[in-house]
């Protein structure tokens, strides 16, 4: 109970903005939330990317996609 009171002491007494230690504690398991959350979009990301290019890899288009006027001479 010594830190609580001495947090609601402090908070009471100072015009600051500023969380206590004991205020705080809840924000950093958040943060490891939040991260956590964060990797599955990265792992998404990096599978779009090698899915694009495996498929440009694999593509012919360059053989059949030529323009007419190239055909003639």
């Amino acid at each position: 109970m010594a830190i609580k009171e001495f947090a609601n002491y402090y908070s009471s007494n100072h015009n600051c903005a500023c969380a206590t230690a004991y205020e705080s504690r809840g924000l950093a398991t958040l943060e490891v939330l939040f991260g956590l959350m964060g990797i599955p979009i990265i792992i998404i990301q990096f599978l779009t990317i090698y899915a694009t290019k495996k498929m440009i890899d694999e593509d012919k288009a360059w053989k059949y996609n030529v323009r007419a006027e190239h055909r003639r001479r």
